[in-house]
């Protein structure tokens, strides 16, 4: 009876998404599971170790509006996984301590962990916001494929992507072989993994200069004022380098994308840990565009079949939210 009347009540739901340089914040305000209003914000990320006065302050006020508030988020950071085994004493077979880890069982099957120096994190950032729901990606990829129809015989590589993480499962029917989750950017605060930088090796992306930056020399015709020519030419020079810039991060992060792919299904294919078979085909799921050269790395270098998937991330937050408030 109290869950029915529950859901009849306003509810806010706050959604934070922690990147390398920003702050992404939705929020929807949900009655009887109809969302009321919504809006989104973006913020510089000023600190890694904290959210900032700012972000503060406006989560702060969002809460003081609705009363029953809640600010939730992902964990976006390598210190989390998933074991293909819910049996306390195989944890150790894969490296796993269950004294640094907090754990849960899906499906009687296979165990999604997280470390519990990555929540002690988590909440030190959050510590003057509070923090109500902490999410995985793995929970939510895994609510993702699980709503598609099962192929009983075929090994399935399912991904999320995301703007600088990557979460993937390997399946073989509704059996969970193997996980992984990497970001594609250099995390520049590393306090709470345990991992270390792997050197960077040669992949099929390579880098090209498709912008030149030397000085260019002008000729001043009368009429035409120098500075003015100057401020329009910085102007250009000052778009191309933005160009240039996004054209740069963007290589970087699929180069980081293969490499980190190609690394972690040679884990799941050599370590015999794992029940590997041969990959079958993938599904991406991803709310951005999906870039060709990604596609084109797993189909061309993996021979992988890839099926794209558009997702709306905090349509699939809200669903993991609800199956814990209501």
């Amino acid at each position: 009876m109290f869950r029915f009347l529950k859901k009849r009540f306003l509810h806010r739901f706050i959604i934070v998404y922690l990147e390398s340089e920003k702050i992404k914040i939705s929020f929807y305000d949900v009655k009887n599971f109809i969302v009321q209003n919504s809006d989104s914000v973006e913020f510089e990320r000023e600190e890694s170790d904290s959210l900032g006065d700012e972000v503060i302050n406006f989560l702060n006020t969002l809460q003081q509006k609705v009363t029953k508030s809640y600010i939730v988020t992902l964990i976006n950071s390598s210190g989390q996984g998933i074991i293909p085994t819910c049996t306390a004493t195989k944890f150790s077979d894969y490296n796993i301590d269950r004294k640094y880890i907090y754990n849960i069982c899906l499906d009687n099957s296979f165990t999604n962990f997280v470390s519990k120096a990555e929540i002690k994190w988590i909440q030190k950032i959050f510590f003057k916001t509070g923090i109500d729901l902490i999410f995985s990606p793995f929970t939510l990829l895994y609510m993702l494929f699980s709503q598609n129809p099962i192929k009983s015989s075929e090994v399935e590589l399912h991904i999320l992507y995301q703007t600088q993480s990557t979460t993937l499962i390997v399946t073989k029917g509704k059996k969970v072989l193997y996980g992984s989750f990497f970001n594609t950017f250099e995390e520049k605060n590393l306090l709470y993994t345990d991992f270390e930088k792997q050197e960077e090796e040669e992949d099929s992306f390579e880098i090209e200069d498709e912008f030149d930056f030397e000085d260019e020399e002008f000729d001043f015709e009368d009429g035409i004022g120098e500075d003015e020519i100057l401020e329009d030419n910085l102007e250009d020079d000052n778009s191309s380098e933005l160009d240039y810039k996004k054209e740069l991060e963007l290589i970087e992060t699929n180069k980081n994308f293969a490499h980190s792919l190609s690394s972690t299904l040679k884990d799941f294919y050599s370590n015999p840990l794992y029940e590997s078979s041969f990959i079958d085909s993938v599904t991406i799921y991803s709310e951005e565009k999906i870039d060709e050269s990604i596609v084109e790395f797993i189909e061309n270098e993996l021979f992988l079949s890839v099926k794209i998937q558009k997702i709306d991330l905090d349509e699939e937050v809200l669903k993991l939210i609800y199956k814990e408030v209501f």
